[in-house]
């Protein structure tokens, strides 16, 4: 196998360069997890490393532990086509009126993995079919078909062990040809669940292309909505609840949000009146 020929510590280099393991460099405290190694392998398991656990890390188990914003950064090194940007939370900062930019924040790139152009074609390609190939991801395709963006992605699977369900995954960037997003989503006990978390993507690119087109509010609540409806009540049947139990859920935050949103539409309204941008 690939893994085997690579071996585990040109694997974890490839891994450290793609932001997996590692610091995204986000101004927070983070968990930089791990990737599996020979090294600490021992404080993992007790156990000495073995040829079993290089072919198990190159699947991305093993001892591998890694943030959703880490896979996020992976997706988006992915999609640059092996340049990975440092990750972060502050765009500028402004003075108190938004007169002046005091600070503008430079792209960070923190590192770049090298390799022909045809390898990174098939990679976007392939992650382009997943949500597009009707023959084999009819289900995907269906979702993602009318997206107003064109979309790439993978969905996987977080093995937990014997009677324990899944983590399911879900990582995908747009626009297709010129990327500018990229989301990871991340379920616990979700299953491989592929199917929704294809949907749980779908609306937060739905939220965002609503935020970018000057409907703010209306992405802003959508995206607040789909962050805290429990997913796990969808997601793991054996858990014996029901789905109108998710959907009151999601109803009853759907209702909050709603009345968070008049009640901060009033006090724009207001503040404008007072600052004289606004005549009643």
């Amino acid at each position: 196998t690939i893994s085997h020929e690579l071996g585990i510590d040109d694997m974890g280099t490839y891994a450290h360069a793609f932001g997996l393991g590692v610091s995204t460099g986000i101004e927070l405290v983070e968990t930089v997890g791990n990737m599996s190694n020979a090294a600490n392998h021992a404080d993992y398991t007790g156990t000495t490393w073995r040829i079993g656990d290089t072919l198990q890390a190159g699947i991305g188990q093993s001892d591998s532990i890694f943030s959703p914003l880490q896979i996020a950064e992976y997706c988006a090194t992915v999609a640059n086509s092996g340049y990975r940007h440092s990750a972060s939370i502050l765009k500028a900062i402004r003075s108190y009126d938004y007169s002046e930019v005091l600070y503008e924040r430079e792209t960070e790139v923190l590192s770049i993995i090298q390799s022909d152009d045809w390898n990174w074609d098939a990679v976007h390609e392939g992650m382009h079919q997943v949500l597009h190939d009707w023959s084999v991801n009819a289900a995907n395709a269906e979702w993602w078909v009318d997206c107003a963006w064109d979309v790439a992605g993978k969905t996987g699977t977080a093995q937990k062990g014997e009677k324990i369900t899944n983590d399911g995954i879900f990582m995908c960037y747009a626009p297709f040809d010129d990327p500018e997003v990229a989301i990871a989503v991340v379920v616990e006990r979700g299953g491989s669940a592929a199917y929704v978390l294809c949907q749980f993507s779908f609306f937060m690119l739905f939220s965002l292309l609503l935020t970018w087109g000057r409907q703010t509010s209306i992405g802003v609540v959508l995206m607040l909505i789909l962050l805290t409806v429990d997913y796990h009540q969808l997601l793991d049947v054996k858990w014996g609840k029901s789905f109108r139990r998710a959907l009151a859920t999601g109803i009853h935050f759907f209702l909050i949000y709603a009345v968070l949103l008049v009640l901060v539409s009033i006090a724009v309204i207001i503040l404008a009146y007072f600052r004289g941008n606004i005549e009643m």
